[in-house]
């Protein structure tokens, strides 16, 4: 049974292959000789149709790429200053923890010293 799904799978994936193939063939026939008129910034007349195609693919792809590339960088900024702050935290954590022992040892010595004193001679 898993092996005929898996030959529904490739054929499957084969034949929209095919089918892609297909209606490219089909763009570039139907449009190899038409010209369009456009307008960016000023007026552009007979442009092939198949040449903008491209330029409208390839600058989507590029486009595409510089926004997962920018959305990239900003996780990293925020993962560095999360761990920035992580960092910040433990060493505040650390100062605090030294100056509590200090404390201790003081409050520590004061007892000793205070024990000492009342103790009868």
């Amino acid at each position: 049974m898993n092996i005929a799904i898996q030959r529904i799978k490739v054929y499957s994936k084969l034949i929209l292959m095919v089918a892609l193939a297909v209606v490219f063939a089909v763009i570039i026939v139907m449009n190899r000789n038409n010209t369009v008129t456009i307008w960016f910034f000023r007026q552009y007349a007979g442009i092939n149709v198949l040449w903008l195609i491209l330029v409208t693919a390839l600058l989507t792809l590029i486009g595409w790429w510089v926004l997962r590339a920018t959305i990239n960088v900003v996780g990293d900024v925020r993962q560095l200053k999360k761990e920035e702050d992580q960092r910040n935290q433990a060493k505040q954590q650390k100062e605090l923890a030294e100056k509590v022992s200090r404390h201790e040892e003081t409050l520590q010595k004061r007892q000793q010293h205070t024990s000492h004193d009342d103790e009868p001679v």
